[in-house]
């Protein structure tokens, strides 16, 4: 193959990539469950537009579906009905996203589950990885997928929030060697690293 047959099969395989229908998330049930996959889904779907757009030359807003246009009507019109109080006509896409957000960020039904045990649990170093800064970033992602998981999210944004989110990362280190050395380290550290989930990352990797 010559080196124009390669570009063209390159150019070729970019533009198909973004001709590919680019499809949103549908809503068919509001559990928490679903609604934090279907939130996970919508953000990729949102990233997705604008390099698609950028290509096409389309103008994003005419590109974009509405999150209202996306939810199956009978369970739209349902919620407008006994959830929200307001006639489907009248529900804006802001108030719509809004209240599907309210549920992603709630704790799962309204009960608080015993974080040290759900953390211990699920929170682990993936030491597979070979790559030290790969398995650290992996293992601070799967601490916020836990608190999104279960609801969480509006109980750890806060000051104190933001503290127990390290004490569970501090916690659940592995292997031993790297919980003692991070501990030590910890002893000599400023205030701030040991309530800064973004300064106790740097401080593990």
């Amino acid at each position: 193959m010559t080196e124009d047959d390669t570009t063209k099969q390159t150019n070729s395989t970019v533009s198909s990539t973004l001709f590919t229908p680019i499809v949103p998330p549908t809503i068919i049930s509001i559990s928490h469950a679903d609604l934090v996959e279907w939130k996970k889904k919508r953000v990729e779907y949102e990233a997705q537009v604008p390099a698609l757009c950028a290509h096409s030359k389309e103008n994003e807003g005419s590109v974009m579906i509405l999150v209202k246009d996306t939810i199956d009507r009978q369970l739209l019109k349902t919620c407008c009905e006994l959830e929200l109080d307001i006639e489907e006509k009248h529900l804006t896409e802001e108030r719509l996203v809004e209240y599907l957000l309210s549920i992603v960020n709630s704790v799962k039904n309204d009960s608080l589950p015993d974080m040290d045990r759900l953390f211990a649990k699920h929170l682990r170093m993936d030491l597979k990885e070979s790559d030290v800064k790969a398995h650290v970033v992996k293992y601070f992602m799967k601490c916020d997928e836990l608190i999104s998981q279960h609801g969480l999210s509006s109980i750890f944004e806060s000051e104190n929030g933001q503290k127990e989110k390290c004490n569970e990362l501090k916690a659940n280190l592995s292997p031993p060697e790297l919980h003692t050395a991070v501990q030590q380290a910890l002893r000599l550290a400023e205030k701030e690293v040991k309530h800064t989930p973004k300064l106790l990352y740097r401080l593990v990797h």
